[in-house]
């Protein structure tokens, strides 16, 4: 619980410490990026928005993270109902357990990141 609470407090002051370098300079900078990377490709294509490119790629790796989540839970309970009493096996079980819903926590935590900043721009 105590690296839970860590990770937590680590992810709360990185993203405060970024927070006042996302100026108005600094969007300007990307935007002037993204408008020097525009191909064929990526025509009628929009970052922004429901249908922008890194909205489809967030939500692709989301989806992955979720499903890789719940399986690492399943494989966990798995192993906790399996361990028999042994107590190597059963903080085995139960570390697997914490670290799939670490991951997952942490994956809607950047999803939220993520959204927020695309909006931004």
């Amino acid at each position: 619980m105590k690296k839970f609470a860590t990770i937590i407090v680590a992810g709360v002051m990185a993203f405060g410490l970024l927070a006042p370098a996302m100026s108005t300079p600094v969007l300007a900078q990307v935007s002037d990026g993204l408008e020097a990377t525009k191909t064929e490709e990526l025509e009628g294509k929009s970052i922004n928005g429901e249908n922008g490119v890194v909205n489809i790629a967030v939500n692709i790796f989301l989806w992955v993270i979720g499903v890789i989540s719940v399986m690492m839970l399943i494989f966990g309970g798995y192993k906790y109902i399996m361990s028999a009493g042994d107590t190597q096996k059963l903080q085995s079980a139960k570390s697997t357990i914490q670290y799939a819903i670490i991951g997952l926590v942490v994956a809607i935590f950047s999803y939220a990141i993520v959204s927020f900043l695309v909006d931004k721009l």
